[in-house]
């Protein structure tokens, strides 16, 4: 059930809690390198990748909207203002990218592959 968009522990099994835990780690993980590496497009890229894992595995796409609104919001407060900027701008993109029709064509057009290749320095 939801109640003004935020979804309520009692909805969800222990297991369901852990997976959105753990889901939740990697996606600070991959914000935090796409930060380090000042790559809004890496982040990009990554938010396109789980839209397209998680719709194709039933997950509604305005939950997870909404998930990365709310980790803006802590996290833009919790940081110094340069960084919460970034923050903010990061977890806003995301939370429009997954409720767009066309993210991946678009991944397909940007060629994450060479952008990869150049981010890492692969020969």
């Amino acid at each position: 059930m939801q109640d003004g968009g935020i979804y309520l522990y009692k909805d969800y099994s222990k297991y369901q809690i852990d997976k959105c835990r753990q889901d939740t780690l990697y996606n600070l993980q991959y914000l935090a390198e796409a930060m380090r590496i000042e790559s809004p497009r890496l982040w990009d890229n990554y938010v396109i990748w789980l839209r397209t894992l998680l719709s194709s595995l039933g997950l509604r796409m305005p939950g997870l909207a909404q998930h990365f609104k709310t980790m803006g919001d802590v996290l833009g407060s919790l940081l110094d203002p340069p960084a919460g900027h970034f923050v903010k701008l990061l977890t806003d993109s995301a939370a429009k990218l997954v409720l767009e029709d066309d993210s991946t064509r678009r991944m397909q057009q940007d060629a994450p592959g060479k952008f990869t290749e150049q981010t890492l320095k692969v020969p």
